[in-house]
């Protein structure tokens, strides 16, 4: 389908980004400079796709929320798992680079006419090096934190909805963490741990999203900017299939 080719042809340097200005409601995108970058030591642990996948899940949640492109990490190319996601029968995964640039990126599934995840705007890290040699302001304006870090900012947010409804309710739309540095770089607080563990996201198996977590998080997309991201039905039905597909991956 003509997402899956998408998805592809990104992975592969070869799709045109101002194609995607010609259908810009079809697609859900922060449209901001401001990037969250996911260190690739998160996965250096895992040990399938799965796992890989429901760190995509919360990576891409957190980058809609704080309204910034994710850059989604490489895959450990020596792993088995990630040489299965490579093979045509599965296809979750290419290489892509050549020399010391080679990298096996991740590929959102399914590959067909329904956007899911390749209708969320990312980047791969591949694409966050070379933004790094062409633009100053990408390697200086940088932060550094840990996911213990960003737990604590995001506090107040998580526990409105750890809450019963009503007082969630009555938290009265709790504020995200303002972060004003143009590259945000998330990395690990120890190895082995469960990275971004703090976002629940189990309750997005459901399209439905009535729990409190996914409707906290809908009323955000939802509301207009600058509070929210201001995102349409059909725009939010794509975040609600992509969340779907990767909290309940079994690859």
């Amino acid at each position: 389908g003509q997402w899956g080719r998408r998805g592809v042809m990104r992975a592969l340097g070869v799709w045109n980004d101002k194609a995607d200005l010609v259908a810009a409601d079809a697609w859900v995108s922060t449209r901001s400079d401001a990037l969250l970058v996911v260190d690739h030591l998160f996965s250096r642990s895992f040990t399938s796709m799965r796992e890989f996948d429901l760190l995509a899940s919360r990576a891409l949640l957190l980058g809609l929320l704080l309204k910034r492109r994710v850059v989604i990490p490489p895959l450990p190319c020596d792993k088995a798992w990630s040489q299965k996601a490579m093979e045509p029968s599965h296809l979750r995964a290419l290489e892509v680079g050549c020399g010391p640039d080679k990298q096996c990126v991740w590929l959102p599934m399914p590959h067909f006419k329904e956007a899911w995840c390749s209708g969320v705007d990312f980047l791969y890290d591949i694409d966050y090096q070379e933004l790094l040699r062409r633009d100053a302001d990408a390697r200086s304006d940088v932060l550094n934190t840990t996911d213990a870090v960003m737990r604590e900012r995001f506090g107040a947010f998580t526990r409105a909805a750890d809450s019963s409804a009503a007082a969630a309710a009555a938290a009265a739309q709790p504020a995200l963490p303002s972060l004003t540095q143009r590259v945000l770089r998330l990395s690990p607080d120890a190895a082995g741990a469960t990275p971004l563990d703090w976002l629940p996201v189990s309750d997005f198996r459901s399209h439905a999203w009535k729990a409190p977590f996914p409707r906290l998080v809908r009323q955000h997309l939802e509301d207009a900017p600058p509070a929210g991201l201001g995102l349409t039905p059909p725009q939010l039905r794509i975040v609600r299939d992509c969340m779907h597909s990767l909290v309940t991956s079994n690859d």
